[in-house]
């Protein structure tokens, strides 16, 4: 690969890992993030009832 290409492919990489950073940032600041929050601490919850119920 070209020098040119291989310097692009870098700066376009780390622009994307930007936007995605700045992007669930936003959505987190704006409350889109909590349901997946609470469902994911919820299942976390039931399964460590559940091991510490078997155990």
């Amino acid at each position: 690969m070209c020098f040119a290409l291989e310097s692009f492919s870098a700066w376009f990489e780390e622009f994307q890992v930007a936007r995605w950073d700045e992007q669930i940032e936003a959505d987190s600041a704006a409350g889109k993030l909590d349901a997946l929050a609470d469902g994911a601490l919820a299942d976390f919850r039931s399964h460590a009832d559940y091991d510490r119920l078997t155990n």
